[in-house]
Order: structure tokens, then C-alpha cells, then sequence
């Protein structure tokens, strides 16, 4: 749930974040195209996301299942600002399958990966908000 009161919900085989007021109201879609996945794998794109700690939410952070990344969103408009992370299971950086993401009160990005991953990541946010990986 976010701060401006809608519900933020994964559809990761429709490969959208869909939006609902509080009493199950359809508001948009929030399309999360393939970006590098050939063939369809049943995957999908949109498995977790979170929202930005800031009172506005700016971002929205988004555990792309199929092309094994993090997206980042610009919660309101919908439009893709950047990504990080990339495909791999066990390299610092490497995102395998990111099942669940929260954030901390510091503005750390942690995705937890099930699967191949089956581990926790702790992505620092340093300058403008957008997260990249901690030591």
C-alpha cells in the first residue's frame, strides 16, 4: 500500500504491476515489458516490488523474474528511470530469481532470491536514490 492510499500489486505472468484503490478498485496498469528473454519461460517480469521511503515514493522498485534484475520506476508517471543488478546466481550483484525486496528506514534495497539465488542482497543507496551493491 502506498502513501497516496493505492495498492501496488505484482502480476508477474501478465508482466504489469496493477493498481487498485482501497476499496478494489481498478485504477491502471503499470506495463513491465520483457526486456531480454527469448523465448517465454512462464517467468514473467513483475515478481516483487517496493516503494521508496521517501514521503513522496518516488520509486518504485520492481525484482524482474525474467530478465533476472531490479527495475527502477517512477511510481506516479509508470516510466522506467534505470536498472541494476544482472543475471547470475552467485555473484556479488548477480540476480537469480528476486522473490521478495523491502527497504530499510536508510533507503537499503534488500531482494531476497529463491530458486537458484536462495540468498539476501543488500544494495546500499548512495547519491540520488537509486540503490547499487553493498560491500
Amino acid at each position: 500500500m502506498g502513501n497516496d492510499g493505492l495498492l501496488y500489486v505484482c502480476d508477474r505472468n501478465g508482466d504489469r504491476i496493477q493498481v487498485f484503490d482501497k476499496t478494489g478498485a481498478f485504477k491502471r496498469n503499470i506495463p513491465i515489458p520483457i526486456l531480454f528473454r527469448a523465448p517465454y519461460t512462464g517467468n514473467g517480469t513483475a515478481g516483487s516490488l517496493a516503494l521508496s521511503r521517501d514521503a513522496a515514493q518516488r520509486y518504485m522498485y520492481v525484482g524482474d523474474f525474467s530478465d533476472k534484475l531490479i527495475r527502477v520506476f517512477d511510481r506516479v508517471s509508470g516510466k522506467e528511470l534505470s536498472q541494476f543488478g544482472r543475471p547470475g546466481s552467485h555473484q556479488l550483484g548477480g540476480i537469480a530469481s528476486p522473490h521478495g525486496i523491502a527497504i530499510d528506514s536508510k533507503g537499503n534495497l534488500y531482494v531476497a532470491e529463491s530458486l537458484d539465488g536462495r540468498r539476501v542482497q543488500r544494495f546500499k543507496q548512495v547519491g540520488g536514490g537509486t540503490p547499487t551493491q553493498a560491500p
